[in-house]
């Protein structure tokens, strides 16, 4: 009997898993590059206006996210 209720509790036990934190890293990664790029364009462009709401906009988008990025593996995994 007691076999059986140890061998469920293990069944339905969840194991870490790295996709969603690769899921994440590629997100940021992704973001983090778009702006980069933009950034780039617009100092070639010599637009420092675009430059600068560029910059604020890319480090609130960042902010954001991190803050609400940060809850999906700190509630998926338990140790």
């Amino acid at each position: 009997m007691e076999e059986a209720s140890s061998l469920r509790r293990s069944h339905f036990r969840r194991e870490p898993s790295s996709g969603p934190l690769q899921t994440i890293t590629g997100i940021i990664t992704g973001l983090t590059m778009g702006c980069t790029v933009l950034l780039g364009q617009n100092i070639g462009r010599k637009d420092m206006g675009a430059a600068a709401r560029t910059i604020g906009s890319s480090v609130a988008l960042q902010g954001i996210l991190s803050t609400f990025l940060v809850r999906i593996p700190v509630s998926y995994f338990t140790f």
